[in-house]
Order: structure tokens, then C-alpha cells, then sequence
């Protein structure tokens, strides 16, 4: 009862009521492969749609076992390409939402795919997250493992972390699934896969398409110990004009 009034307070605070057209809109652009669910053209007004389907998840599932896979420019920011300036929130109810599944106890990751770590951590800083994403203290050292036959390497500080594959010829960090498996100590390489359930937001195609890939290269069948995993293409981001009255203001 305690986490549905939780959930209904959010909603509210979103201020983007949930209405049975938004989810039947939603439903529309799913694209079902084995265990990942795809999502194209998801704008902000069904992240109410999101939480209404994890708030049915927490009704059985530990917090814990689900994951979200949150990509930083674009996604939590306006602007889909890295800059020097201040970050501004892609939407209140992004950010929202982001603070409410923390506050559930839902297991969190800021992945970017850009080869400027230290720019995320920084980012994810000045748009009021450090605490969402455990950024404290200094970064750690490059890690690399191998896992199931392909090698990673990950810049990591807390729960930021992006994730490469080295057998890849780009040098960007596109392996967002796998970052997965830098949480918790890296148990997820030592036993079996911490989570049942995955989401994954991002405005990049190339992303998402990856992150698929990734899914379906891990977990080719469906079989009782796999998870379940969602993959969200947000919409271009716009540039937040109440965000940055609001700064002028102050």
C-alpha cells in the first residue's frame, strides 16, 4: 500500500495523468524480440506509462532486481550533443522520474556513450544527480573483463558508468547493456545475472540497436533465469526553455 501511494504522489507531482490512450498509443510501437521489448517515438508524456508498469512489477519483484539504464545527453539533459556549458534537465518529469524510482529503491545507471567520462560525471553533478547515481569521490581506473568471449572496458565512478567493447573499431562507449555487469561488485560476471527486469531509455537509434544486440548476445534464449528487458527510443529532446528561465530568474 505504502509504495502505491508513493507511485500515485509521483503521478501527481509529473503533473502528466496516466490515460488509457497513452498506453494503447504506446503499446502501438512495441517491437517484442525474445525476452527485450522495443519502444520508438516514446515521448515524456508516457513516462507515467513506465512507472504505472513498474509500480505492477514492485507488487512481486524485489526493487532491487529491476534496473534502469539511463543514457545522459539527450535523455537527462536537453541537448543531444556534449557541451561545455551547464547542463539543463531534458523535462521535469524526466527528472522526476528519475528521483522517484530512486526513492523505490530501484537500482540506478547513467551510461553515455561518448568518450568524455569525466564530462558525464560533471554533468550528472551540476544536474543535481550525484546522489542518484552514487557520484562521490574521484573516478576509478579503466576496468577491463571478459565476459562470455568478448572483452569490455569501463570508466566507472559509482553507478556512472560507460562501457566499450573493445573488439569494436568506434571508439565510443555503446555497450550500455554490459554496464550491467559492473554493478554490485561485478557479481553479475561472478554468478548469475542479478536483475529480472531491464529498462533502457536513450534518444539515440544507434543505441538502442545496440543495446538489443547486446541483450539478444547474452541472453539468446528464453529460458527461466533470463531477464526481461525494455528498450525506450525517447523522442529528439527539446530545449528545456522553462529550465533556463528559471536559471535566469534566480
Amino acid at each position: 500500500m505504502k509504495i502505491v501511494l508513493i507511485l500515485i504522489s509521483v503521478l501527481l507531482a509529473m503533473n502528466t495523468p496516466m490515460h488509457a490512450a497513452q498506453l494503447e498509443t504506446l503499446e502501438t510501437f512495441e517491437e517484442v524480440r525474445g525476452n527485450c521489448h522495443s519502444y520508438g517515438c516514446v515521448s515524456d508524456a508516457a513516462i507515467p506509462v513506465i512507472m504505472h508498469k513498474v509500480s505492477q512489477l514492485l507488487e512481486s519483484v524485489d526493487p532491487k532486481k529491476i534496473v534502469f539504464i539511463f543514457d545522459v545527453d539527450g535523455t537527462l539533459t536537453d541537448e543531444e550533443l556534449p557541451s561545455g556549458g551547464l547542463p539543463y534537465p531534458r523535462s521535469s518529469p524526466m527528472i522526476n522520474f528519475v528521483r522517484a524510482l530512486h526513492s523505490l529503491g530501484v537500482t540506478m545507471i547513467a551510461s553515455s556513450a561518448w568518450d568524455q567520462f569525466d564530462h558525464t560525471v560533471k554533468k550528472i553533478r551540476q544536474l543535481g544527480l550525484g546522489d542518484i547515481f552514487n557520484a562521490k569521490g574521484a573516478r576509478l581506473p579503466t576496468k577491463e573483463a571478459s565476459i562470455k568471449g568478448r572483452r569490455f572496458e569501463a570508466d566507472s565512478l559509482g553507478n556512472i558508468i560507460s562501457v566499450r567493447d573493445t573488439g569494436s573499431t568506434s571508439r565510443y562507449y555503446r555497450a550500455k547493456f554490459v554496464s550491467t555487469f559492473f554493478v554490485d561488485d561485478e557479481s553479475a560476471m561472478k554468478g548469475a545475472f542479478p536483475f529480472s527486469h531491464v529498462f533502457f531509455l536513450d534518444d539515440s537509434d544507434r543505441n538502442v540497436g545496440q543495446f538489443l544486440l547486446d541483450f539478444e548476445y547474452f541472453f539468446p534464449q528464453q529460458t527461466p533465469e533470463a531477464p526481461i528487458a525494455f528498450a525506450y527510443l525517447l523522442t529528439t529532446p527539446l530545449i528545456n526553455i522553462q529550465a533556463r528561465q528559471a536559471l535566469h530568474k534566480s
